[in-house]
């Protein structure tokens, strides 16, 4: 029986990185490097980003530390791939001493000397020029923005806050002559803080920053081409070229609020003939992101420091005439429902059917079932947001499993996962949405291969249900799983007992086929869990 604390190798290169440390296993069992980090006796305990992934120049895996001089805060090893070239090694390096300066801002804490190296031995395979360039840092206790866009909009106080808080940030670290370079919601976390009524946002990755020295102004001035360093629709023209100013973080920062407030990525082909007035109603606001995002530089405002100014000026505006506020930021929902904002006491009766005419539940869930229909799923992801944000009791668990469809059909399993969840506790034990919630999330782990997750909730599914098309799904999917595990004669019988109740659906027609021996002249089955695909 395997013992010891689950870690991982730090050997990029290993065969087999999944280890245990304990008194009788220090080193890699597979290549023989030590699994304890020095000089900062880690383990590498989880793979956060990057393992086992094509394509990408740095892994991530948060970290437990041995010693007694650990921190008081959870931390995470970013560890840069042999072979990533000279400049990427330099970024790596400057990354840590970008976030030493920085101590004590809304940025990962790090402690004394958070770069180091890690000699791969040569008796492995890699000579010591190949050492390994590694970044210990805070692991930041939230969920990225990118994240926050899958659950749905936020609304115009939200943006306003986040702006206010971006306008800081940002003053800080030009203030340090710093630009970041790579502002988008992938690189903004969010996380409870007391005092910050929608969470504070802390920004992360300064791996493609770098300062703004005079030797750099003048590559600009000169109209010198540098390093692009670019996230599409997120990175300003001038970045695109191959030149970087503060103002470009000013650009980025406006396009991050836009795609937070209005769901649409900024790189859509249709994104310049978008109608703001509409998606951001709010006026002030309105003006200041498009003041941030002009295509010209000298267009924009001149400064995080400036953007500081005016986020002070739009709040003391907000302060001082706060009913005119309240309809300025509500302004999205006051549109759609004219009736109500004209007059509660003799127009309740208009202004409810204005609501049922004007986005009401059930047109918000039409809307989004034919956009799914239509497989276009961040349409329909958009619609769902929208009811669920209505918060309808009778919508609630419809609306966030179509969430939940919606995310694991964009590929987004983590986020389809926890609304699957939502979605079955908000609907009672024989909703029959909490029921096809859990039969859906089944069928999600058994193509994950997490075959127990799979069975508890296809059961789930099963005995809850009394509607025809889910209790066949879920014994199709409990019968792929039996016949995976090996256990023959339960996959027969739950493949036909939902043959009885639908006998032509095209995963019970695969497995049949399979189970019985067959193999189809144009598609190849490996396994039962290929006719779910």
């Amino acid at each position: 029986m395997t013992s010891g604390t689950p870690c991982y190798c730090i050997n990029p290169n290993c065969s087999d990185r999944q280890n245990y440390f304990g008194f009788q296993q220090k080193d890699c069992r597979a290549c023989g490097t030590p699994l304890v980090v020095q000089p900062h006796n880690l383990l590498l305990r989880e793979p956060l980003y990057g393992f086992m992934e094509e394509g990408t120049n740095s892994e991530i895996f948060a970290v437990e530390s041995l010693g007694f001089s650990g921190s008081d805060y959870p931390q995470l090893i970013k560890i840069l791939r042999p072979n990533t070239g000279a400049i990427a090694a330099r970024l790596f390096q400057q990354e840590g001493e970008l976030l030493q300066q920085l101590r004590g801002y809304a940025v990962p804490r790090v402690q004394a000397q958070p770069y180091f190296q890690v000699p791969l031995s040569s008796a492995h395979g890699q000579p010591r020029h190949r050492d390994l360039h590694c970044l210990l840092m805070e692991k930041i206790a939230g969920q990225s923005l990118d994240h926050v866009i899958q659950q749905g909009l936020i609304s115009t106080a939200q943006a306003i806050d986040w702006l206010r808080q971006l306008a800081q940030l940002l003053f800080t670290i030009h203030r340090h002559n710093i630009i970041h370079r790579d502002i988008k919601p992938a690189n903004l976390v969010v996380r409870e803080k007391a005092g910050f009524p929608y969470g504070e946002l802390v920004l992360i990755d300064f791996g493609t920053a770098r300062r703004s020295t005079p030797t750099y102004v003048e590559k600009v001035a000169g109209d010198r081409a540098m390093t692009r360093i670019v996230s599409a629709g997120y990175a300003a023209p001038e970045q695109c070229a191959g030149k970087y100013t503060f103002k470009s973080d000013l650009f980025a920062a406006g396009r991050t609020i836009m795609h937070l407030m209005t769901g649409i990525h900024p790189a859509a082909e249709d994104y310049d003939t978008l109608n703001w007035q509409e998606l951001v109603p709010q006026k002030a606001l309105r003006q200041l992101l498009l003041r941030l995002t002009q295509p010209q530089p000298h267009q924009r405002l001149k400064s995080a420091a400036a953007l500081r100014d005016e986020m002070s000026r739009l709040l003391k505006i907000i302060d001082a005439h706060p009913v005119r506020a309240w309809l300025s930021l509500h302004q999205r929902h006051l549109k759609k429902n004219m009736a109500i904002a004209c007059g509660f006491a003799l127009m309740i009766p208009l202004g409810f059917r204005a609501h049922m005419m004007w986005r009401s539940p059930s047109k918000l869930r039409d809307t989004a079932a034919e956009a799914y229909r239509a497989k276009d799923y961040e349409r329909a992801l958009r619609f769902f947001s929208l009811l669920k944000r209505k918060n309808n009791e009778d919508y609630n668990a419809l609306a966030t499993h179509g969430m939940a469809r919606s995310l694991e059909a964009l590929a987004h399993d983590e986020a389809a996962i926890e609304k699957y969840q939502t979605a079955i506790v908000l609907g009672n034990p024989q909703n029959d949405v909490s029921c096809l919630a859990a039969t859906d999330l089944g069928h999600l782990f058994l193509q994950q291969g997490k075959l127990t997750e799979g069975a508890t909730y296809l059961t789930q599914g099963l005995n809850c249900s009394s509607h025809t098309k889910t209790k066949a799904a879920a014994l199709r999917n409990l019968a792929a799983l039996y016949h995976q595990t090996g256990q023959v004669d339960e996959a027969q019988k739950h493949l036909l007992d939902s043959l009885e109740l639908i006998n032509d659906h095209p995963t019970g027609v695969c497995l049949q086929t399979l189970f019985n021996g067959q193999q189809s002249t144009t598609v190849k089955t490996k396994s039962a869990i290929d006719c779910l695909s």
